[in-house]
């Protein structure tokens, strides 16, 4: 086994600050403290919205101390370096991506650790084999959003069920607002390539239509540009939706769209407010 540094590089908010203000300093090495947890030397990082929220201060309100300097990159993927005396699933040299575990989510005041850094620890069921095809720099950007993607898809698969709808999404259309968001881009990826939706709907602002068909080639059945579009209505028929996963913050604009009597709508963003013409 490789002899492990005593001190690392990690890229951290020394204040609360924008992303112009952050720096690449020398902390010492994370260690392994409990027997289910990975060390991982990490080979790329990624920094999500949380991160920059809870680094420019947007979380400050809530209790708890903020230490800094503050670690960035709550996800990332590279080489296990050691492991606990727990672990059972990967070994040292195995090539994995990752999270952080609940208790350092984006919005978490305590974290210690952070992909953003040369070495990170994270516990085992947060981790998993990196398939060799792919990038480092793409899996590093996979976890988060595919976790939040995925569970809200199979919320949304018990909803229908318990709407009497028993034959899944095959077939079915789907409104995911935010194409070239995070979740919304890795749910659509999801809903087309493996549950089988016939019909994708989304939306952009008028600057990135072009884009959608070349970061989700033949995915997106429908492309709504919302800059010039007065209602979702007026480009979407009321009630021709079987499932809405919204993303974004207009939460109730999307109501209209679902099917009156099966449809479902999950949302992990915004909430219905009063006073608005649909």
């Amino acid at each position: 086994m490789t002899e492990l540094p005593a001190t690392m590089r990690s890229l951290v908010a020394p204040k609360f600050c924008t992303p112009s203000e952050y720096e690449v300093i020398d902390m010492p090495l994370p260690t392994i403290k409990k027997s289910h947890d990975v060390l991982i030397r990490v080979h790329a990082g990624a920094i999500q919205t949380g991160d920059t929220q809870r680094a420019n201060g947007m979380t400050r309100i809530l209790p708890g101390k903020m230490e800094f300097p503050m670690k960035i990159g709550i996800e990332g993927s590279g080489v296990v370096a050691a492991v606990g005396s727990g672990v059972t699933k990967y070994r040292p040299g195995d090539e994995v991506y990752a999270v952080m575990p609940a208790g350092a989510r984006p919005m978490d005041l305590f974290a210690e650790n952070s992909f953003a850094s040369q070495y990170a620890v994270t516990t085992e069921s947060c981790v998993l084999p990196k398939p060799a095809n792919l990038p480092n720099e793409d899996a590093a950007a996979l976890p988060g959003f595919t976790v939040v993607a995925y569970q809200c898809i199979e919320m949304g698969l018990r909803l229908l069920r318990e709407n009497g709808v028993t034959d899944g999404l095959e077939g079915k259309t789907v409104f995911v607002p935010g194409a070239l968001s995070g979740t919304g881009s890795t749910a659509i990826q999801l809903l087309k390539n493996h549950y089988g939706v016939e019909r994708v709907i989304s939306t952009v602002s008028t600057e990135k239509v072009p884009l959608v068909e070349q970061y989700l080639p033949g995915l997106v059945d429908q492309v709504v540009d919302y800059k010039s579009t007065k209602r979702l209505t007026d480009a979407i028929p009321a009630g021709s939706v079987d499932f809405v996963l919204n993303t974004q913050w207009d939460l109730i604009s999307t109501f209209p769209l679902v099917d009156p009597k099966k449809g479902v709508v999950i949302s992990i963003s915004s909430a219905p407010y009063v006073n608005r013409r649909l």
